[in-house]
């Protein structure tokens, strides 16, 4: 071959690599990271991460925890949650999960939560190249003992597709017995 053709491919993929990297900065998200721990005192507390690994400055209009049982959809465990507040406020997808928002914790039956974190969308609202990271306690008085639930931090930003990650936990109140 010619040394003109190897050029040629050499240029191509080149100009492919570049906008395979413009593509990304544009249309990547953020990566998050959820997990759960106990303290030596049996304090339970859940630690999201949220990280920006491109230049590109993103925005984020929404993050919540929902806690309930771990056998249950989490689309179930939400509507459980709101079924008292309005009949517009269920959902039938985790997107819907994604994009309500509220301002105060929603406790139900059988230790089920949804815990704000205003602290991404009221203090942060934009990230940039960072990773920021934000704990919450859960309120174990809430919880069934010998249960096992379910965790799921939701995050949301305008004009994205919602990102979601998963921990889970077994509540044992007294581990002496």
């Amino acid at each position: 071959m010619d040394t003109t053709v190897y050029s040629m491919i050499g240029a191509t993929l080149g100009i492919a690599a570049f906008l395979w990297k413009l593509r990304d900065l544009f249309k990547s998200y953020l990566h998050i990271d959820l997990s759960v721990e106990e303290d030596n005192y049996g304090h339970l507390s859940a630690k999201t991460v949220v990280q920006n690994k491109h230049l590109k400055i993103k925005n984020i209009d929404n993050a919540v925890l929902l806690i309930g049982p771990e056998n249950e959809e989490p689309e179930t465990t939400y509507n459980q949650l709101v079924k008292n507040l309005r009949e517009d406020a269920k959902v039938c997808s985790s997107r819907g999960i994604a994009v309500n928002k509220y301002e105060e914790t929603l406790y139900g039956e059988e230790g089920r939560m949804l815990i704000p974190l205003p602290f991404y969308y009221r203090e942060r609202g934009l990230l940039e190249d960072e990773e920021v990271s934000c704990r919450v306690q859960i309120d174990t008085s809430r919880l069934n003992e010998n249960s096992k639930y379910s965790v799921r931090f939701y995050l949301w930003g305008t004009g994205r597709v919602h990102r979601v990650t998963h921990d889970s936990f077994c509540f044992v109140q007294n581990k002496n017995l």
